[in-house]
């Protein structure tokens, strides 16, 4: 992504919630989506992610995961421009395991209607979607 556009992007979410950041953490950067800690003069943290298209619907993703009871970060605030996605969210902390392509087809049930595995239980840890069991 053009740090123009990080910028931008950054500067519209947190303005929208309010969020002065003291430090920026850069965790990942891509072409198509770069992702940050920001930390607030009161030691609070925040992630900022923004992505390019064809990520640019994952904050309607993570509401409805969220919704469904998936275990994923909230959704501060969001920001759309034509092929840009911007988002401030709940930051989880450091993460205690590395999920795998099981992982996220164990967390399919309560996304899709069209899901027919009554017997697979939901959540830990067969769903560790950004939290392990301590």
């Amino acid at each position: 992504m053009h740090t123009q556009d990080i910028d931008r992007l950054r500067q519209e979410v947190t303005g929208a919630q309010g969020f002065d950041s003291t430090s920026t953490e850069v965790l990942h950067s891509w072409a198509l989506s770069h992702v940050e800690r920001l930390e607030s003069p009161e030691g609070g943290t925040v992630i900022f992610k923004c992505a390019s298209e064809p990520f640019t619907h994952e904050d309607e993703a993570l509401i409805a995961a969220r919704q469904a009871g998936v275990d994923v970060p909230l959704v501060l605030a969001s920001t759309r421009g034509s092929t840009t996605l911007g988002m401030l969210l709940e930051d989880l902390g450091e993460p205690c395991c590395q999920a795998h392509d099981d992982d996220g087809g164990n967390c399919t049930p309560p996304l899709s209607p069209t899901f027919s595995r009554p017997e697979t239980p939901i959540g830990w840890p067969h769903c560790p979607v950004g939290r392990c069991a301590p």
